[in-house]
């Protein structure tokens, strides 16, 4: 089982995952990296303010998931590596040194003991698992509310890695839907704005049939391209160059905008390396809207403000999403 609701990921800033808790303000964003092996499920907040570790979700293709041994949401874990779990253990320091490595688990239910041969992964890989997860949930959410007239993507970080994924999904997410929702909440910026604008601006201008097939535009017969009804989603976590994209967006009228003010961190900085080692960043880019607003500063503004509070990620809620999915449904009524 995966937890609570089936069209929305528990991927959440406030989530626990194997007893560590996250920040309110821990976002998807990409670039997380480190060593220390991770789990992969979460634990109920209320068990762990008692120091019990009570599974509240098991995340898909997650060390625990794999292992397939059979442990349930509601299961307690009892035991690592054959060391008993108690309210005083600490369980990252029983974990150090196994990434990639079997470490037996032991979990307690309804159906009594129940062991599980897990490898733990790295919290780069972690995140990267969790992201995942929080897309498909996302895209699930977008197809139920939508009954299935919608696409979605989310553009992780503006870097080539991001842009390639773009192209890759854009067909699959618009070519039998009505509309589209794209979605740049949690990104940190980068370059590839003038890239996706580049796709997402374009009108038919000429249609092309090949003898039998389906009558299409030159864009999408020789590119990449978005010719439906589109919105955007923004929040106080989209920065850099995501805010550049929300300023083309609205500045080339391809539709609305739903969320929160972003975070007005625009300016570009260049790195250097002093004598001892030590690295700076100069600020150097500037960014102006052509009305020559500086980017820095001020934040790009949603025609539909709205937060996501904590108390939604914690009950699964989205409100941000919905009501995007909501404003376009109206525009293609």
């Amino acid at each position: 089982m995966y937890g609570r609701g089936s069209n929305n990921s528990r991927y959440r800033p406030g989530s626990v995952r194997c007893a560590v808790r996250r920040a309110e303000a821990d976002p998807p964003v990409d670039g997380e990296r480190g060593l220390r092996p991770v789990l992969y499920f979460e634990v109920e907040p209320e068990a762990l303010a008692a120091r019990r570790y009570v599974i509240d979700y098991v995340y898909p293709e997650g060390p625990l998931d794999l292992a397939a041994a059979g442990v349930q949401v509601g299961d307690t874990l009892t035991s690592v590596a054959g060391l008993a779990v108690t309210s005083d253990t600490n369980i990252d320091s029983l974990l150090i040194g196994t990434i990639g490595e079997r470490v037996r688990l032991s979990f307690a239910g309804p159906n009594g003991t129940v062991d599980a041969n897990v490898k733990p992964i790295s919290k780069g890989d972690h995140n990267t698992l969790r992201y995942e997860d929080w897309v498909a949930g996302r895209r699930r959410l977008v197809d139920s509310l939508s009954s299935g007239r919608l696409g979605y993507l989310h553009v992780r970080s503006m870097n080539q890695t991001s842009l390639d994924r773009f192209k890759r999904e854009l067909a699959d997410q618009t070519a039998n839907y009505e509309g589209l929702v794209v979605d740049v909440r949690y990104n940190g910026g980068g370059w590839i704005a003038v890239h996706l604008l580049g796709m997402l601006e374009r009108q038919p201008f000429v249609l092309r049939n090949f003898r039998g097939a389906e009558t299409v535009s030159e864009n999408k017969s020789r590119s990449f391209a978005v010719e439906k009804p589109m919105i955007l989603l923004i929040n106080h976590f989209s920065a850099s160059n995501s805010e550049i994209l929300a300023e083309g967006w609205r500045r080339l009228n391809l539709g609305r905008i739903v969320g929160y003010p972003t975070c007005a961190s625009v300016i570009g900085t260049s790195a250097y390396r002093l004598i001892d080692g030590t690295v700076c960043r100069r600020p150097s880019w500037g960014a102006y809207t052509v009305d020559m607003e500086n980017l820095e500063g001020n934040g790009r503004q949603p025609d539909i403000l709205l937060f996501n509070s904590q108390n939604d990620w914690i009950s699964g809620r989205d409100p941000q999403l919905a009501a995007a999915v909501e404003e376009i449904l109206a525009e293609l009524r």
